[in-house]
């Protein structure tokens, strides 16, 4: 068997029990193990939905179904431009870290721009649309990121032929897991999102084309 088929295959069944933990002890993403099997009795729903008494496996398993779903609609509507931010991510290490430093300056930059517009009355609503857009690029690019991850796993294993949408399934899948880790996963959601960013930005949202003001010079 193909190294990467046996590679992909624990790291599954690793995700699935991750997330089948966190939905029985209710742990939060930022704490750690003691901490959260001390609060479990106290606590036995996810603690996302605790408040609405959803039981912990319904929520956490809408949530998973949620970000699939919405990134299969991302997929189909941009296939061209998930492609270009896929060979963004897939440059190699170096570029990667470029694109989290753009995500997270352009973030810090956005959330200036917020604060300040909310600042007087007549430009709050510039904070509205500025952390729609902020949330709806980050998310654009994170769909980028499950592509991508499930897409080079596939191709390494030797089942690239496979449909654009089981790389989904198994990007979603594992980057789902990586921020259910105690301790951990709230930095990693922090990091997708960011690297989300990064390559919208970089990508000029998927077009390819570079940031420049040369149309404005044109007759």
């Amino acid at each position: 068997m193909n190294k990467w088929r046996l590679i992909i295959i624990i790291w599954v069944i690793v995700s699935l029990v991750l997330i089948l933990a966190s939905a029985l002890l209710g742990w939060e993403t930022w704490n750690s193990f003691p901490a959260m099997i001390g609060r479990r009795a106290a606590s036995p729903s996810y603690v996302h939905a605790a408040e609405l008494d959803v039981p912990a496996w319904l929520s956490i398993l809408g949530a998973l179904i949620t970000l699939f779903l919405s990134g299969l609609l991302v997929l189909y509507a941009v296939p061209a431009q998930i492609r270009r931010m896929e060979k963004a991510y897939t440059t190699g290490g170096n570029q990667r870290v470029r694109l989290l430093g753009v995500g997270i300056l352009s973030g810090v930059l956005i959330a200036a721009v917020g604060v300040t517009s909310s600042l007087t009355m007549g430009t709050f609503p510039l904070m509205i649309f500025l952390g729609s857009l902020l949330f709806l690029s980050s998310y654009i690019g994170y769909v980028a990121l499950t592509y991508s991850l499930g897409h080079q796993l596939l191709i390494r294993a030797g089942w690239d032929r496979l449909s654009p949408v089981y790389a989904l399934i198994l990007g979603t899948l594992l980057l789902f897991a990586a921020g259910e880790i105690p301790g951990l996963g709230l930095i990693l959601k922090l990091l997708f999102a960011c690297l989300g960013l990064g390559v919208m930005i970089s990508t000029r949202f998927g077009s390819g084309r570079t940031w420049s003001l040369s149309p404005l010079f044109e007759d």
